[in-house]
């Protein structure tokens, strides 16, 4: 991140000599700590700074030592730090053994110091003193150690309230995007249901086929090639397939595997009682597969896959599937191909199938729009960051009646 040249005006002070951690902890099952609201790595998004589904002590039955912090704290998780889970509750509270309660100096602007610790060369720095031990852990001499660049305390504070300007914009369309995937469950229980019709379909009736009657179980054995080859895997929850390359065949021990296409229907049976069942993607054809990822071929004169697709993440499609994957020994469950072709699904014209599936692909878009939108801003603050928190760029600074202007170092 950093030149070796600091910027005119800065200074470079450890990190022990800007800040105080929190030493001493508190018990959770007492007045008044037990009813404060408690803050774990669980509850910060990764380089946000959000605060995620906070509960109180007495909420989660805590019992064990916890930091207390105020309304001025910094909160850093010191667990695996590549995770840049840092954040400002901006209220009192207790937080996880496993997190510092920061505070700054006087000398130091707290937004400043919370912005430089979610900067790449920050969290850079505490990954490779975190990764001397078996877990990947930061400890207070390590933190205490690392190097900040300060500006003077009027430019920590410009710097702050930029860089608080995109944070403002990414939360915003983090916002928006917790929305739209609300708007879209919402959709798909009145769609897939009945419950909402589109008007030029109000009349006609759905019927119910069984999964025997949509789809063909297509298998396509090969022999496992003698040279490396693409694998597919399928995401537990809904989440898609995911592709890697075998560099070494003889790593696997089967000699036969299975070919997919692209529009087939694929499931894991061993969890597909966590709903890993996926569509192949066309640029995943030719993939192979074990004999414990059935493939089937849909019959398309009776059921769009697009509307398939979204058939198959519903709440009721996930209770069939677990219905037929017997067992209670931890994961170790097995779907019967055979009762998976007996479920049943309701099913409308392929015409309203289709007007349905291209609804919610239309609720997917604008998703899958305003992620990208937000990625971007995520990757133009990182780059303002890069710039402003090495002095690169100065900031103008507003003095009364004077102004210092502002400049780039090359």
């Amino acid at each position: 991140m950093r030149s070796n040249n600091l910027p005119n005006g800065w200074i470079e002070e450890p990190f022990e000599k800007v800040t105080h951690i929190a030493n001493g902890q508190v018990d959770p099952t007492i007045e008044p700590y037990i009813n404060y609201p408690h803050v774990g790595p669980e509850n910060i998004g990764t380089g946000d700074g959000r605060i995620i589904n906070v509960k109180t002590a007495m909420d989660l039955g805590l019992i064990s030592g916890k930091y207390l912090f105020d309304e001025n704290a910094i909160i850093y998780s010191k667990i695996r730090p590549n995770l840049n889970k840092v954040c400002i509750p901006g209220f009192v509270g207790i937080c996880s053994a496993d997190m510092y309660p920061v505070w700054p100096t006087k000398e130091l602007d707290r937004y400043f110091l919370f912005q430089y610790m979610l900067s790449d060369w920050f969290v850079r720095q505490a990954t490779i003193v975190s990764n001397r031990t078996g877990m990947p852990k930061i400890n207070r001499e390590d933190l205490n150690r690392i190097t900040l660049w300060i500006p003077p305390l009027a430019e920590q504070r410009k710097i702050a309230a930029i860089l608080g300007t995109w944070d403002e914009s990414i939360a915003a369309a983090a916002q928006l995007i917790a929305t739209l995937k609300e708007r879209k469950r919402g959709l798909m229980q009145r769609l897939l249901t009945g419950r909402v019709r589109f008007p030029e379909f109000a009349n006609s009736r759905w019927e119910k086929a069984s999964l025997g009657q949509l789809l063909t179980y297509t298998p396509r054995k090969v022999d496992k090639p003698a040279v490396a080859y693409t694998r597919m895997g399928i995401r537990s929850h809904g989440k898609g397939t995911f592709t890697e390359i075998v560099e070494d065949p003889s790593s696997n021990a089967m000699d036969e595997l299975y070919e997919v296409k692209g529009g087939d229907l694929i499931v894991n049976i061993t969890f597909a009682w966590e709903q890993a069942i996926a569509i192949v993607d066309q640029k995943d054809q030719g993939a192979l597969v074990s004999h414990r990822f059935p493939t089937y071929e849909f019959n398309q004169k009776r059921v769009n896959p697009n509307f398939f697709r979204y058939v198959m993440l519903t709440k009721q499609f996930l209770y069939e599937l677990d219905l037929i994957t017997p067992g209670g020994a931890g994961r170790n469950r097995v779907m019967s191909k055979t009762d998976f072709l007996k479920i049943h699904v309701e099913l409308p014209s392929l015409e309203e199938q289709h007007r349905i599936a291209s609804t919610l692909l239309l609720a997917d878009e604008q998703i899958r729009n305003t992620m990208q939108y937000r990625d971007g801003l995520q990757q133009q603050k990182r780059g303002l960051m890069q710039r402003l928190l090495t002095g690169q760029v100065r900031v103008t600074i507003d003095h009364g009646q004077h102004q210092t202007v502002a400049h780039i170092d090359r």
